[in-house]
């Protein structure tokens, strides 16, 4: 969540700094996340929406966190 509050306020002032103010963020996003980034894309998500954002999409791209229930998942047993 932290890393996300931080990506969104970098984000911002570095286009304050970059356009004399004349460009803003879109309070709309797209959240996506694969691997350990997957995992965080859930509470990031709720970062920015607690930061007055409106979120449209979560991908949550992460692998199983117990190898047994993905093989039997892959090997049918």
């Amino acid at each position: 969540m932290q890393s996300a509050a931080q990506a969104y306020f970098g984000a911002q002032s570095y286009l304050d700094e970059n356009t004399n103010g004349c460009t803003q963020l879109d309070n709309v996003w797209n959240v996506a996340g694969s691997s350990d980034g997957g995992f965080g894309s859930i509470p990031a998500a709720k970062a920015l929406q607690a930061l007055d954002n409106r979120i449209l999409n979560v991908f949550a791209g992460a692998p199983y966190l117990d190898a047994n229930i993905q093989l039997r998942f892959v090997f049918g047993r």
